[in-house]
């Protein structure tokens, strides 16, 4: 689940494909234990998103961008993305690689 880069802890979660309610708990808790290193959220698995795990990585990203960290989004799908937009949310800055342009 992570790795270590250079002299900064770079840690990876592999997004389940549903992000409903029942998955809120487990990645707010994911992430809680890696703060305090870069993070990765490889979201190519995700099918559905729901809004409780939307606000559970718009307060991870928060709260990386206030530790001087960074939390990016890799591999999103079409579904993950669509989800964001769904909202009015614009993830295009934390997303890494050609799903951000």
């Amino acid at each position: 689940m992570n790795t270590t880069t250079g002299q900064a802890s770079l840690y990876e979660i592999n997004l389940p494909a549903a992000l409903d309610l029942r998955a809120a708990v487990p990645l707010a808790t994911a992430l809680l234990s890696a703060r305090g290193g870069g993070m990765r959220l490889d979201g190519s698995q995700v099918k559905t998103v729901g809004a409780q795990c939307l606000q559970v990585i718009i307060s991870a990203r928060h709260t990386w961008e206030r530790d001087g960290l960074s939390l990016t989004i890799v591999n999103p799908t079409e579904d993950f993305l669509a989800a964001f937009a769904d909202t009015g949310l614009n993830i295009d800055s934390i997303v890494e690689g050609e799903a951000a342009r």
